[in-house]
């Protein structure tokens, strides 16, 4: 498992990076109505694309993605192969595996009112947590990431079960049926960068992931 870490220098153009991908990915990156929105989606993808072509030693042009459940994208060359991408801010996280994986990745907004976020989607231990921490802030960004990278290993998505997906340290007992799998799952929670806050979710039977970075090279090199 690696995890790949990515942050967009805004020097290459929008068209340049839509040319890399599908016309499905092409529609929903438009669909975005900031244009820094459709350059992080567009640059994630790219990015995924690329490293994907990498490990299997196949062209960009013959990497088929489609849509799986609750939207997560599924890598239809090589079923074997298993990934997840987020981006928020600057940076872009994309995780590769052999294993289910999920990772998420926020910008911490100093002064953001999460407490009606906290109330519906957080438990009461959780709430108490983020209520006596030092940085609620942070606390905050801390289990909502958790539960996200949990969700969107398994494809559970975000639903009325949310609250009841785990994200306090330690070892936790869990209805499959709340986070969408069975079976052992660690959650760890990392820094990308100073006010990014990143999780990454996988089974419990393998190794934690190799960290790495990316730069705008990785674009050039093609």
């Amino acid at each position: 498992m690696a995890v790949f870490r990515f942050e967009w220098p805004r020097q290459i153009e929008l068209d340049e990076l839509l040319s890399e991908l599908s016309f499905a990915e092409i529609e929903r990156a438009k669909r975005f109505r900031r244009q820094e929105d459709q350059l992080r989606f567009a640059y994630g993808r790219c990015i995924l694309r690329r490293l994907l072509g990498n490990y299997i030693g196949q062209p960009l042009a013959s990497i088929e993605l489609t849509e799986g459940m609750n939207r997560k994208p599924v890598f239809t060359n090589s079923p074997g192969w298993q990934f997840n991408i987020s981006h928020s801010g600057n940076w872009v996280l994309v995780a590769i595996s052999t294993v289910w994986v999920g990772v998420d990745l926020e910008k911490s907004i100093q002064g953001f009112d999460f407490q009606g976020i906290v109330s519906q989607s957080f438990s009461k231990s959780e709430q108490q947590f983020v209520d006596k921490s030092l940085n609620r802030v942070n606390a905050f960004y801390t289990i909502w990431t958790r539960k996200e990278a949990l969700v969107k290993a398994t494809a559970k998505g975000v639903d009325e079960d949310f609250v009841r997906v785990p994200s306090l340290d330690g070892i936790h007992s869990v209805d499959s049926l709340v986070i969408g799998s069975s079976g052992d799952w660690l959650v760890n929670s990392f820094w990308v960068a100073e006010g990014y806050t990143a999780a990454v979710a996988y089974p419990g039977t393998i190794k934690g992931p190799l960290f790495y970075t990316l730069d705008s090279r990785f674009f050039r090199r093609g």
